[in-house]
Formats: structure tokens, C-alpha cells, sequence
């Protein structure tokens, strides 16, 4: 009967051991699962909130394309020296006619200058190239009665790049102006973030049409359309490295 119960005894030790041996290796197990699992929460949180950022990006742009549609008649001139009491549109139709075309004033919509006016008229027309480029003269705002008016003008401009001021007969240096389309505040900035890092990465060409923006880095290679600053760092980054 001793060695019965020292039997017994020894095969109780034994279960206990292996128990606590279980229990172990299942608490270690249950850790394992917890971890994979919080793993798990993290990546689909993770891919949720990417998932929605993308969505809030893409929204952005459609958002922004649209505000630029409602300025699909509108371009700006910048560059002409201002004068006290003229009439911006005179001014205008008096560019068109030197850039080849004759405009009627029933032709604009509005003409205006806009920005912000920091010295006098007088000392901005009469300031260096440096201060005239940081300080003025403010550009001319101009809505078109039709988009093809306004698409022939700015077809004009780029084939007419010799015109300046002086043929103009406006007062100050001959300075050439510049006719181009009215960007939103936001496409604006991308378009000088993008001209910037083109620069950067000794990218030839960089222009808008139609308020899109496009790169090109020279002759015969693909056009590429920058649409926001996750394409800007998509297209140059890559390259800079």
C-alpha cells in the first residue's frame, strides 16, 4: 500500500507539473493572440485612416478643379506700370490690340487691379527691376465674355514676346508684361512650388492650360499633370534621388 500511494503521489507530482506547464505555455500562447490581435486593430486602423485621408486629398482636389472651372474666362496681366486714375480696361484692350487683337469693351466682362497697394504709384513705377518684382506694379484681373476670347488672347501673348511697356506708351523703363490664366490661391501655390522644384531638377518645361498644371522635363518626354503636392513629391523627389 506505501508504494501504491508514493505511486500515486509521484503521478499527482507529475499531472501538476505538466499542468503548470500547460498553463504556461497557454499564457504564453493567449499573449501571442492578444499581440497579433492589437497587431491586427493597428494595421486595419491604420489602413482606415490612409483609406480616409486619401479620400479627404481626392475630395480636395475635385474641390479646388471646380473652383478653378468658375475661372475659365478669367486671366491677369502683370507687369504694366499703374497709373493714378486709369481705367483697367482701356488698359486692357490696349495690350490686346499691340498682342494682335482687337478687343470691343462689350468683349470684357471686368477689369481691375488687385493686390495689395504698399508704396505709391509713383515710386513703384519708378523702382529698380528688383523692387519691382517684390513690390509691383499689381496685376490686372480680367473676366472675358467668352473662354475662347480669353484662350485667343493668352495665344497671342505667347506668340507676341517681344511687346513691352514701351510700345504700350506707358511711363517707366520698358519692362515686358505678361498675360496669363487666373489661377486659384491654391493652384497658385502649386504652381510656384512646381516651377521651383522643376528648377531644382533642371526640368525645362512647366506651364498651365486650362487651370491644370503640367511639367515636361524636355523635348519628346511624356507630359506629366501635377494635380496637388503629393504629386509634386511623387514626380521630383523620385527623380532627386
Amino acid at each position: 500500500m506505501r508504494n501504491e500511494l508514493k505511486d500515486i503521489r509521484d503521478n499527482f507530482a507529475m499531472l501538476r507539473d505538466t499542468m503548470l506547464v500547460c498553463n504556461k505555455n497557454l499564457e504564453e500562447i493567449d499573449t501571442r493572440v492578444t499581440k497579433l490581435e492589437n497587431r491586427m486593430e493597428d494595421r486595419e486602423h491604420k489602413c482606415k485612416s490612409m483609406e480616409l485621408e486619401n479620400t479627404i486629398a481626392e475630395l480636395r482636389i475635385q474641390l479646388s478643379e471646380r473652383d478653378q472651372d468658375l475661372l475659365a474666362n478669367d486671366l491677369e496681366i502683370s507687369g504694366l506700370p499703374e497709373q493714378k486714375g486709369e481705367v483697367a480696361i482701356n488698359t486692357v484692350i490696349l495690350c490686346a490690340r499691340k498682342l494682335g487683337l482687337d478687343i470691343d469693351h462689350r468683349e470684357i466682362v471686368h477689369a481691375e487691379r488687385v493686390g495689395i497697394l504698399r508704396k505709391s504709384i509713383d515710386d513703384i513705377n519708378t523702382s529698380s527691376s528688383q523692387e519691382q518684382v517684390r513690390l509691383g506694379p499689381r496685376r490686372i484681373m480680367v473676366r472675358m465674355s467668352r473662354r475662347a476670347l480669353r484662350d485667343e488672347l493668352l495665344r497671342s501673348a505667347r506668340v507676341q514676346r517681344t511687346v513691352t511697356t514701351e510700345s504700350l506708351g506707358l511711363p517707366g523703363e520698358p519692362r515686358r508684361f505678361y498675360v496669363n490664366e487666373w489661377l486659384t490661391p491654391l493652384n497658385r501655390k502649386l504652381f510656384g512650388k512646381t516651377r521651383e522644384a522643376a528648377k531644382k531638377a533642371k526640368w525645362r518645361y512647366t506651364w498651365t492650360k486650362g487651370g491644370h498644371i503640367f511639367v515636361r522635363k524636355e523635348d519628346g518626354k511624356p507630359v506629366t499633370r501635377i494635380r496637388s503636392e503629393a504629386d509634386l513629391k511623387r514626380v521630383f523627389l523620385l527623380i532627386m534621388r
